[in-house]
């Protein structure tokens, strides 16, 4: 589908039918536009410390080690 030459890409009903498509799941009827544009105005207000702490957060760890260090937040936040 992505490929340059046309005479090589699939057309839109291979497409349709290719197993990737075919075996995907039914997308939430969420209104993801919203919820984005919330955790971005969310995001924007933050403070620059905490913006950064976020941003080495996303990159290097993992789900586990998120939670924990969001419970340190709201702690911290608390006192």
């Amino acid at each position: 589908m992505l490929n340059p030459d046309p005479k090589q890409r699939l057309t839109a009903q291979e497409v349709l039918n290719h197993p990737w498509l075919q075996n995907a799941k039914t997308a939430p009827n969420v209104s993801t536009g919203e919820t984005v544009r919330a955790k971005l105005m969310q995001f924007s207000m933050m403070n620059k410390l905490k913006k950064r702490a976020l941003r080495v957060i996303a990159e290097h760890f993992s789900v586990e080690e998120v939670a924990g260090i969001k419970e340190g937040f709201k702690l911290t936040s608390m006192s």
